[in-house]
């Protein structure tokens, strides 16, 4: 585990790409830059994408990951009850294309990210990562506690 971008701010959906890609190359101006996108495309207000505090919207993140060529799926259908709508997570660890979830909890982004075979869980208001297994991604996901957004190479 080498990289890991800690909280600046209130710029929780920027740290969150950015630990999930491992990459300190993403800015602030390229999430404004999609925030301004989402916008575009949607005729949402940009308050909804964006705020002056440096908080991005969920669509906001995902526009930027796209924008990086991967795409983002929910992870977690929610009906009546919850059901787990992706690749198991023994299946995940295996498929060379998923890179990990961006968690949304609580107005906070966070990320858990495959590494040497075992899962990290990424929040930049913490010191490290944290592994985590893959039953507590599954059972905080499915009894929902958390927003969970697959990520995969297009």
């Amino acid at each position: 585990m080498t990289f890991f971008d800690h909280q600046e701010g209130r710029r929780c959906g920027l740290h969150a790409v950015r630990n999930l890609l491992q990459t300190a190359d993403l800015t602030p101006e390229n999430m404004n830059d999609a925030a301004h996108a989402c916008v575009e495309e949607s005729k949402d207000l940009i308050q909804n994408h964006l705020t002056g505090a440096g908080d991005w919207s969920m669509d906001t993140v995902k526009r930027v990951l796209h924008d990086r060529g991967y795409d983002v799926q929910r992870a977690v259908e929610i009906r009546e009850t919850a059901k787990w709508a992706v690749p198991t997570m023994e299946e995940c660890m295996k498929d060379a294309n998923i890179l990990g979830f961006i968690v949304q909890a609580n107005n906070h982004y966070t990320s858990i990210r495959k590494d040497d075979g075992h899962w990290f869980f990424c929040d930049s208001m913490l010191s490290a990562p944290r592994h985590v297994t893959a039953e507590s991604v599954c059972r905080e996901a499915l009894y929902k506690r958390c927003n969970l957004f697959l990520v995969r190479r297009s």
